[in-house]
């Protein structure tokens, strides 16, 4: 029979565990429109938040028998590295989207080794007979691996972290031509939440409380709600303009050393996209983008914008601006969202900040 406290422990697991489907259930089926049109942009790491959110799955062990030291010792793997693990691979897969990084995903399975490993084990251990974490010594040793790998998990969040603040510092100049391509202040207050469930992770697995756990699944499901609710809307603005058929199919080149002597090359293969293809019209238009249709190496690409243009952000968008000089003698009585749009600039708002930036009071 359960004690009142142990139905308690249940019932917040249980909530939990409810609220974490229902998210689940919300991001695979809904999607505003019209930006369910293009989801890997406005919703990049949408699988990966799906996943996170059905691994809750794991504590109904605990659900149906809050009693059990094995589906308690699970519930605590679970939260502690296993849960380190998810927010790590979500914050990078969301930002490293955003990114076009497309390679690390089997880094991320090896780090989440100290992650994968516990939850097995705490796994066998609920579908074999008896009680075996009710042994004292088993229970200690199981407590040490739980921080060992806690710990290891920290680490892999830590880097996580600093990586995707590195691009929040860089992004501007480095990789895109719209600051609303990298949603600064979503990121910052990912990177913040995180910190702050991190914190309260650690403090659950070292008090090693029933009652503590349960606090902890109330609070994730007040998280779940609010991030579920706040990341309804996308994150990133505007529209992606259409690209040339012949541009989206074409085979992508990439050289892997180039010389010198090829600057000059390199240089009139971004003239060929950015100028003559108009590419910077293009208002979410990547470093990594024109690489591709360059045919080089985005590192060889990026040194030269830095080395020969001005960096990638003030070339893009001094393109943009004269552009919109043209298109208001083209268009005299062109609103200013107007020109905005048709120049490549994804709002308003963004023509008049990179205007004041670049070119002042002119």
């Amino acid at each position: 029979m359960f004690t009142e406290a142990q139905h308690l422990f249940s019932l917040a697991a249980a909530a939990y565990l409810v609220a974490s489907i229902v998210a689940a259930a919300v991001r695979w089926f809904h999607m505003c429109a019209p930006y369910d049109k293009d989801p890997d942009y406005y919703y990049p790491g949408r699988t990966y938040a799906i996943t996170a959110y059905l691994s809750t799955l794991v504590v109904l062990p605990y659900i149906l028998n809050p009693y059990s030291n094995d589906a308690w010792l699970l519930t605590r793997i679970y939260c502690l590295p296993v849960l380190l693990y998810f927010f790590s691979v979500l914050i990078f897969g969301y930002f490293g989207s955003m990114m076009n990084l497309n390679q690390w995903k089997g880094t991320a399975l090896i780090a989440g080794i100290p992650a994968w490993l516990p939850l097995l084990a705490g796994v066998v251990l609920v579908i074999m007979p008896g009680d075996q974490a009710s042994d004292p010594a088993f229970a200690r040793i199981a407590n040490y691996v739980v921080y060992i790998c806690g710990f290891l998990m920290s680490i892999v969040c830590t880097l996580s972290i600093r990586t995707v603040y590195k691009w929040i510092k860089t992004f501007d100049s480095d990789e895109f031509s719209n600051a609303e391509d990298l949603p600064l202040t979503f990121a910052k207050k990912m990177i913040s939440l995180l910190i702050l469930t991190s914190l309260l992770l650690w403090g659950t697995a070292v008090f090693n409380s029933q009652l503590f756990m349960a606090i902890l699944h109330l609070l994730l499901v007040i998280l779940v709600i609010l991030f579920t609710i706040f990341t309804l809307p996308p994150q990133r603005k505007g529209a992606i303009a259409p690209q040339p058929k012949e541009e989206e199919n074409a085979k992508q080149v990439y050289v892997r050393q180039i010389p010198e002597s090829r600057v000059l090359e390199i240089l009139s293969g971004i003239a060929e996209v950015v100028l003559e293809r108009q590419a910077f019209l293009n208002p979410h238009l990547t470093i990594q983008d024109v690489a591709d249709r360059c045919g080089y190496n985005r590192t060889y690409v990026a040194g030269v914008f830095k080395s020969e243009l001005g960096g990638f952000f003030n070339y893009i968008n001094n393109q943009r601006l004269d552009y919109a000089e043209k298109y208001i003698k083209e268009h005299p009585k062109a609103s200013i969202q107007e020109v905005a749009s048709e120049s490549g600039f994804s709002s308003r708002q963004t023509y008049y900040s990179v205007k004041a930036k670049l070119r002042g009071n002119q």
